[in-house]
């Protein structure tokens, strides 16, 4: 069925679109990202995503991560960046998701990291595992207390706006989330890397085009 809508989407309207009716297609079926019941709920703003998720992002404070799993594609020994990113936080799993370019989600606990995992029906065609500790260079977030968090929004229409223009608030759009840490000035940045995720250990800086806004208990 899905090699079906495959050959007429992708011949008839597009292959943008043919990954639509896709998600669609599997959300029907309880599995999305090749995730067994896996039902992200994306936002492209930050207040409406801080209104569902400020009370598990003000827990995390002055907590350790202990641990993140990253989707892995065996077959070439490398990150499926279109996969959840997943952050262990006082054995809570935090799973964070990027796709399109402003669309980001949180669950809590949602996802089984002993199921095997299927990208939409690609079976061993696309062999995936969740990886613990995947990333030498990002390791040292390991044990260390989270000081600050800020949502990042970005303005996608003045990157390509003309000189001088207006800002508009509702220009800006949620593209990621930063953590801040007490015993490092570095920080852990899970990012809308353009339809997958990013993950640095680098802090975004405020300008015109990014906008930080911290999480607190006065936060909305």
């Amino acid at each position: 069925m899905c090699i079906k809508i495959d050959e007429f989407i992708a011949v008839r309207i597009g292959m943008l679109d043919f990954y639509i009716i896709l998600d669609t297609y599997f959300i029907q079926k309880n599995s999305m990202l090749g995730i067994p019941k896996y039902k992200p709920q994306y936002f492209s703003h930050a207040i409406p995503f801080l209104k569902k998720n400020k009370h598990f992002l003000l827990h995390v404070l002055d907590k350790k991560i202990s641990n993140y799993y990253v989707q892995w594609n065996t077959e070439f020994n490398e990150w499926n960046a279109d996969g959840p990113i997943i952050l262990i936080i006082d054995e809570i799993q935090y799973e964070f998701t990027a796709v399109q370019l402003c669309d980001y989600s949180m669950t809590i606990n949602k996802i089984d990291l002993s199921k095997k995992l299927d990208w939409y029906g690609a079976g061993d065609e696309m062999p995936l595992i969740w990886k613990e500790s995947a990333f030498n260079h990002l390791n040292i977030i390991q044990g260390k207390t989270i000081r600050n968090i800020f949502l990042i929004e970005y303005n996608f229409v003045l990157e390509n706006s003309i000189e001088n223009e207006i800002v508009n608030e509702k220009d800006y759009n949620l593209v990621g989330i930063e953590f801040e840490f007490h015993e490092t000035d570095n920080c852990l940045s899970l990012t809308n890397g353009l339809d997958c995720n990013d993950i640095n250990l680098s802090r975004i800086e405020e300008s015109i085009m990014y906008r930080r806004i911290q999480i607190t208990q006065q936060s909305l």
